[in-house]
């Protein structure tokens, strides 16, 4: 095999030799240290192949014993070379794209982010940019710890990170922490807390867990009113308070409100009327440069727009700063037209019930619904009130309670 290789790289060529004198021949080719092989009797005289650089040495050899020499097959590089050398840009076209193949596949073109929920992937990539870690930066100056480093300096929430080069294509994955200060609910802490209203509201059911209830059931209360108490007082045998443990109130309380609904809608509104033609934009683009064909007129702010951007890969991990796609847009004019009647109510009764659907998602409850359409000239509205049960109540920091000496407890008139 090695042999083979060497010979196609030196190059070599398939002859086919006739005369009365074809064996001295060979002798001579023999004595001058001409390399043969593939020796074998054809039509007349023999067929066999020899270097290149030994077919100088075969003509004076040839013209000696009156030998006749015919080419059948040329094989090799210095061959391939010399065809394409003809073709000087076709060749060096070849060249410069084996080169730049090699320099962009040194780089990094791609940038993924995966495992991130709460840091968008928009803030990631603007961090890792005042980082200097961009799209094609070199393999080479790509430290994947201190990316790792730099992600959980910067964040706090990163518990884990990850950074790997395959390719051109950078890879960062980072697992969040989900049970991070910012997303603990307040009842997670340990501190003594009162519950107090959020809202104004009659209270309609409360069941106590932990604390004193400050309210019963058909009260009404302002937002800020105390509910439960996270102080519970201490009595001793004489059912006197010795003391208040503080606690962390926990309850399920229910109040009941009325709220106000209103929504307008207008009988006219602006409708689109596409035109039959359209414009299309194809594009290419190489790193900075954009190469466009076909154009999309600048008056583009009524028209709807679509396209679509390809990077091309080699294979997934393998992408170059090469992008094509297209865009293509679609004109239109805007007319007023006027809803029909049974349309505006369907508007309005959607809203409503999207409006009614984010209440019972909160945990709202509606009990009785007042709220009807009304027809005026210009607009239709809806307008009413909504009776609702809601969860109430939001923890506040429970202040001490001192207890008060034993004079100050007795009622006037005692001795």
């Amino acid at each position: 095999m090695l042999k083979k290789a060497l010979r196609y790289g030196k190059g070599y060529i398939s002859i086919h030799i006739s005369g009365s004198s074809a064996e001295r021949f060979l002798n001579s080719c023999r004595y001058h240290g001409v390399q043969i092989w593939g020796l074998k009797p054809c039509r007349n005289g023999y067929c066999m192949n020899i270097l290149l650089r030994d077919f100088k040495i075969m003509k004076p050899l040839a013209r000696k014993t009156h030998t006749r020499i015919r080419i059948l097959k040329k094989t090799g590089i210095p061959f391939v070379l010399y065809h394409y050398g003809r073709r000087k840009p076709f060749l060096a076209g070849i060249i410069l794209c084996v080169l730049l193949l090699t320099f962009l596949s040194q780089r990094v073109w791609n940038i993924e982010i995966s495992g991130n929920s709460k840091y968008t992937e928009d803030m990631l990539m603007k961090f890792l940019f005042s980082e200097n870690v961009r799209s094609g930066m070199a393999r080479s100056e790509v430290d994947c710890s201190s990316i790792v480093n730099a992600l959980r300096k910067q964040y706090a929430d990163i518990v884990w990170a990850s950074a790997s080069v395959n390719g051109t294509l950078l890879t960062i994955h980072i697992k969040e922490n989900e049970d991070s200060e910012e997303t603990k609910p307040a009842e997670a802490s340990d501190l003594p807390m009162d519950i107090v209203a959020d809202t104004d509201i009659s209270i309609v059911r409360i069941i106590t867990r932990k604390g004193i209830a400050a309210v019963s059931a058909g009260a009404q209360v302002k937002k800020g009113d105390l509910l439960v108490s996270g102080q519970i007082p201490v009595l001793n045998d004489q059912q006197e308070i010795t003391a208040y443990r503080p606690e962390q109130s926990d309850a399920d309380i229910i109040g009941q409100k009325s709220i106000d609904y209103s929504d307008e809608l207008s009988w006219y509104y602006e409708k689109k009327q596409y035109r039959q033609w359209r414009y299309s934009e194809t594009h290419l683009q190489i790193g900075g440069v954009r190469f466009t064909l076909g154009k999309i007129p600048d008056n583009s702010k009524a028209c709807a727009m679509y396209g679509k951007d390809t990077q091309f890969r080699i294979n997934k991990s393998l992408s170059l700063p090469v992008w094509y796609g297209f865009r293509t847009a679609v004109f239109y004019k805007t007319v007023p037209e006027k809803y029909t009647e049974s349309e505006v109510r369907s508007i309005l009764s959607v809203k409503f019930w999207n409006y009614c659907n984010d209440l019972e998602k909160k945990g709202v409850e509606i009990i009785e619904n007042d709220v009807k359409i009304y027809t005026g000239s210009e607009t239709v509205s809806a307008k009413g009130c909504l009776t609702i049960q809601m969860p109430v109540g939001v923890l506040k920091a429970s202040e001490p309670k001192d207890v008060l000496p034993p004079e100050e407890n007795e009622e006037p008139g005692d001795s």
